[in-house]
């Protein structure tokens, strides 16, 4: 990860480790612009509210802390998908997304993105839960040294 001096904003390359989606519909702290450098993702876009089909989800916040995140329900409100819109961005491609966009992501093993994030303008991201979840901080685990060299070795070949 890189930032500018001022730190409103931030470069990062994201690569998806394994086949599938992300675990839950969510959005961002921040708005973004990324960069699809190899593979394809698939952005649905979806529409909350309180009548819709499918499963009925909770919004819990999700906020980072100290070498992790924390999950907060304090006050999540019960919604349902009330429409929904997938957008297939492919090598190469770029395209950006507001901060308040609820969207889950689909990506193959090796996708790889170079993502500009803004400034972050509020403290927590939403995140949709369909199961329970306990309030809570869970943690995030680093990649060793070796594999995170590995990993930019591949996008410094796909950049040229």
């Amino acid at each position: 990860m890189a930032q500018s001096a001022d730190a409103s904003k931030r470069l990062f390359l994201h690569i998806w480790l394994r086949d599938g989606e992300d675990s839950h519909i969510h959005n961002h702290r921040w708005d973004f612009t990324s960069t699809v450098l190899r593979g394809a993702l698939r952005n649905t876009i979806v529409q909350v509210g309180p009548d819709g089909d499918g499963p009925l989800y909770t919004v819990v916040q999700h906020r980072p802390v100290e070498g992790g995140f924390r999950f907060d329900r304090t006050g999540g409100r019960p919604v349902h998908i009330s429409s929904r819109h997938t957008v297939v961005q492919a090598e190469p491609v770029e395209y950006a997304m507001g901060a308040l966009t609820l969207h889950r992501v689909q990506a193959s093993y090796g996708t790889m993105t170079l993502v500009v994030r803004g400034a972050p303008w509020r403290e927590w991201a939403d995140v949709l839960i369909e199961a329970p979840v306990e309030n809570g901080e869970r943690p995030l685990i680093p990649l060793a040294l070796e594999e995170r060299e590995q990993h930019l070795r591949r996008a410094l070949e796909v950049l040229g």
